[in-house]
């Protein structure tokens, strides 16, 4: 540690921390024409390198105490309690500066909390300054803070003795420190009994305290207190049930708290509005196959409005992300699948091989049977070959029925390992399989990628027009459906591009791709016109 300090400290001040009595005088005569940081960096270095004698450490502590700064004088008084002097003392507690005078109320042991806790109106007579410095260096004691801030809630605010804003500032030093979330992490107490229980009872009542304090104190708590600690396991119920929906907001926002069941009823509920759906749904938060069928037998507009929530999920299933996706894209807002896509591409990028190979082989399953029964109902391609055995499992008209009734079949048959090579790819999980433009030779499948390319600026135009003329858009529109007319693929064709879809929408941001894609389109528009 001395070498590196000395590797990085420039050379002329090397000799100023050099923990020899040549070294101690050097820095005294240099102290008081250094600059602040320079000062705090000294003070710093110095007390990992203690000479071993008192008088030289003394002596220095003495010079600094008297610096013009408050933050050097604070540093200073610090590490004289508690050998302190009278007239140090006198020193200290005289200081203009609350953070210097009232330090030595951050001499907290962990485990021993001072007198001031355990009499919360002694506690509150205290200035301002001492309370904070009372709380700043506390790990432990979360039963007693909550007790203190208890009372002030019920015989000090009132009467304008505390205000709100100096209850959010104890419980802001005390919550939102390392300190603080160290002390409380999991398993710190994992063999003392004892521990665990205390560690429990201090977040409960942390927990609990939310209810009791002014809604714009309790933010601080929803923020920073962990969801677990000890022997508590989770949020109470009681806490839970009288939250304000902004609370719950920015409860269920924190990808730390759980809260699975509690997460699904609040998405589930009728009446539950669009920004707190949003926030349950955020993180840990997935629906089974059969619990997303219920959604889609839902009205229309009812249907719409849930899978707009849902679009935000995190860590739904991947076949969920996908199928969202889908049904988003074909629906009232196409722009509303940007974020399930988005989402699934992350999620599938950032796999590694071996990873999640059920849902991976659930979406392989999905996107046979989107090609079987399609959601746009367009004309389906039954399984063939190895997979004749699921065309039983079709829902006719029901892309998702079909898919969950594959999934079904899929376990039930005995053979399924050794036919996995014959599902769909999931060709985002494969570069070597990705489509280049190069691979499109013939006319159909030209037309086809002029088809989606058309069908994507159409849209594009339409959302970036703003309420302006859309007889562009139109045409697109119109140019797009004479295409799709035109198009006559085989079987081998539609199955190998319906598995090349995403990357298609990919290639769709290459320079080149649109430059060719707008040339043929505007001379499409003009033999329209001519017409």
């Amino acid at each position: 540690m001395n070498e590196q300090i000395n590797n990085e400290l420039p050379a002329h001040l090397r000799e100023l921390v050099s923990p020899t009595p040549s070294g101690f005088a050097k820095l005294i005569a240099a102290w008081a024409g250094l600059d602040t940081e320079t000062q705090i960096l000294l003070h710093m270095i110095k007390q990992l390198r203690k000479s071993g004698r008192h008088y030289f450490d003394k002596t220095f502590l003495t010079v600094a105490l008297k610096s013009p700064n408050p933050y050097v004088r604070y540093l200073a008084a610090k590490e004289f309690h508690p050998y302190a002097t009278e007239e140090i003392n006198q020193l200290i507690e005289n200081d203009p500066d609350p953070l210097v005078r009232f330090c030595k109320k951050e001499d907290t042991w962990d485990f021993i909390l001072s007198d001031e806790f355990k009499d919360s109106k002694a506690f509150f007579e205290m200035p301002q300054e001492a309370r904070l410095a009372s709380v700043r260096s506390l790990r432990g004691g979360g039963e007693e803070i909550a007790q203190i801030i208890s009372y002030a809630v019920d015989h000090e605010l009132e009467k304008g003795a505390v205000t709100e804003n100096e209850l959010l500032e104890i419980l802001a030093d005390y919550v939102n420190r390392s300190e603080f979330k160290d002390y409380y992490k999991e398993d710190i107490f994992r063999y003392d009994g004892w521990g665990e229980y205390q560690q429990g009872k201090d977040i409960e009542s942390l927990w609990n305290l939310l209810l009791k304090v002014p809604e714009s104190i309790s933010y601080i708590l929803i923020w920073h207190l962990p969801p677990e600690a000890g022997l508590f396991t989770g949020i109470p119920d009681s806490v839970l049930k009288n939250m304000t929906n902004s609370q719950l907001r920015e409860l269920l926002y924190r990808s730390d708290v759980e809260l699975t069941k509690f997460r699904k009823e609040v998405f589930l509920k009728t009446d539950t509005d669009d920004f707190l759906n949003s926030a349950a749904v955020a993180y840990n938060f997935n629906l089974t196959n059969d619990e997303f069928a219920e959604i889609l037998k839902k009205p229309e507009n009812e249907k719409y409005k849930i899978l707009n929530n849902l679009k935000y999920a995190q860590d739904l299933s991947l076949c969920l992300h996908d199928a969202l996706h889908d049904i988003l894209f074909n629906g009232p807002r196409f722009e509303d699948a940007e974020w399930p896509g988005r989402i699934l591409e992350q999620k599938l990028k950032s796999l590694k091989s071996g990873e999640n190979g059920q849902q991976l082989r659930e979406l392989r399953l999905y996107r046979l049977a989107k090609q079987t029964v399609p959601w746009k109902k367009e004309k389906g391609y039954l399984p063939s070959n190895e997979l004749n055995f699921l065309r039983n499992a079709v829902v006719e008209g029901d892309t998702w029925e079909t898919f969950m009734s594959f999934s079904k079949a899929w376990e039930q048959n005995r053979s399924t390992q050794k036919l996995e090579e014959y599902l769909p790819l999931i060709h985002e999980l494969d570069e070597d399989n990705r489509v280049d433009e190069e691979d499109f030779e013939d006319s159909s499948q030209i037309t086809k990628r002029l088809e989606e390319k058309l069908s994507e600026l159409s849209s594009k135009l339409r959302t970036d027009s703003d309420g302006k003329d859309t007889t562009l858009a139109d045409a697109f529109s119109q140019v797009t459906a004479y295409l799709t007319v035109l198009q006559d693929k085989t079987k081998e064709e539609l199955d190998f591009l319906k598995n090349q879809l995403s990357g298609l929408q990919n290639s769709f941001n290459r320079q080149k791709i649109l430059s060719v894609t707008i040339f043929v389109l505007a001379v499409i528009l003009l033999f329209l016109l001519w017409k």
